[in-house]
């Protein structure tokens, strides 16, 4: 079996990413290269191309002098929530051999600023090589920040890339997903505090249940709002949790407007409802009825009385 068949028929090229089966086509075309010349005939980040050229090593695709490679990858970081201080001269040649003049100065901009200083250079190379972020992923991160903060930092962009990274978004479309999926929570807490009047923040179980509400049921501050005012029958000052139920029947049976839960509720009146609790029963014991031998005891009393006067 030839070395191409072994490797189509590998674990790892069958669980490659792009960029790794990139990097592959490039290696099985041009022969053991540097992870520098990977990354531009690649078009991928130089960490992902020394990343690639460690794994087809591994699986044999070639040999390659692994000190030439380890020696340029970067240490364990002691501190994973920060990038690793780089001498100015390997910044200047990230930033000449990675194309990132772009991006710092459309970050200075974003800032309003002239130009970024060296930290904040430093931070957004390390976080570009020693990661392998794109500068898309950095730039619409940042700008995120921009939008959201009184006071946008470049660590503030080191700590949120870094942490988002650690939880595996390390992608454009991912960090999408992730800012949607944010919004969408955020959206649905807003509709629920301000249909049910809360002035504080939801807790972590009711902001599910308001994403579920709101993102899954479609439902808006009048369906909520209804919800609150059939729970308030049963009890005073209903809890999200009590709401729950009222809401999930409602979606369990397609029901989309307020007039639909309405005509629903009054087809369903009563249904649900605690059964009202008949009168205890005196206990009897054997043939000793109590409530009898009282009645007898009231009426001898008062016979004797009558016979006394």
């Amino acid at each position: 079996m030839s070395t191409i068949e072994k490797l189509c028929e590998s674990e790892e090229f069958l669980t490659a990413s792009k960029d790794e089966l990139r990097a592959l086509v490039v290696l099985l075309s041009k022969g053991r290269i540097s992870a520098d010349d990977l990354a531009n005939y690649a078009r991928i980040t130089k960490a992902r191309a020394k990343g690639a050229l460690i794994l087809w090593e591994e699986v044999g695709v070639f040999e390659l002098e692994k000190e030439s490679i380890i020696e340029d990858i970067y240490p364990e970081r002691e501190n994973t929530f920060g990038v690793m201080e780089e001498p100015r001269q390997r910044v200047a040649k990230t930033i000449q051999s990675e194309e990132l003049a772009t991006l710092l100065e459309e970050c200075a901009k974003l800032l309003g600023k002239p130009t970024l200083n060296d930290p904040e250079v430093k931070i957004i190379t390390g976080l570009y090589s020693q990661y392998g972020l794109t500068e898309e992923y950095l730039f619409t991160l940042f700008s995120d920040i921009i939008y959201r903060s009184a006071k946008p930092t470049a660590k503030k962009l080191e700590v949120e890339a870094i942490r988002l990274f650690e939880k595996g978004i390390d992608t454009t479309e991912g960090l999408s997903e992730y800012f949607h999926h944010r919004d969408s929570v955020r959206e649905s807490e807003r509709v629920v505090r301000r249909a049910l009047s809360i002035g504080r923040a939801l807790s972590p179980s009711e902001k599910r249940l308001a994403e579920s509400w709101v993102s899954d049921y479609g439902y808006g501050e009048e369906m909520i709002t209804f919800a609150y005012d059939v729970a308030t029958s049963s009890t005073t000052s209903p809890t999200l949790k009590y709401i729950a139920p009222i809401l999930n029947r409602w979606h369990e049976n397609g029901l989309k407007t307020v007039e639909d839960a309405r005509a629903f509720q009054e087809a369903n009146k009563g249904e649900g409802k605690p059964t009202k609790k008949s009168k205890k029963e005196t206990p009897r014991y054997g043939n000793f009825d109590p409530d009898e031998a009282f009645k007898r005891a009231l009426e001898r009393s008062y016979s004797e009385e009558s016979e006394v006067m």
